[in-house]
């Protein structure tokens, strides 16, 4: 597919359903519980992906397991629609 152009942002508590959306239609196995989680954690950072509407998004945060260096981070989740 190709786009003409695509935007990055930080998602908010509002696109909680978008990224619910995105994460059924990319067929994951994230939760609403787990998104909605991330969104309202301070330190843990969703970032939206969008075209016309949201298609993918990342949410980065601190590992939790203890077997991490301090500092590092993770990726707690990562989708995108099959089509893009």
């Amino acid at each position: 597919m190709k786009l003409a152009s695509v935007g990055i942002r930080r998602a908010t508590l509002a696109d909680a359903s978008d990224l619910e959306r995105v994460a059924g239609t990319a067929g994951s196995v994230l939760i609403s519980a787990d998104i909605r989680s991330w969104l309202k954690r301070p330190g843990i950072f969703s970032y939206l992906a969008e075209d016309s509407q949201p298609f993918g998004f990342v949410t980065v945060g601190p590992p939790d397991d203890e077997l991490f260096e301090k500092g590092t981070g993770e990726v707690l989740g990562l989708c995108v629609e099959q089509q893009y």
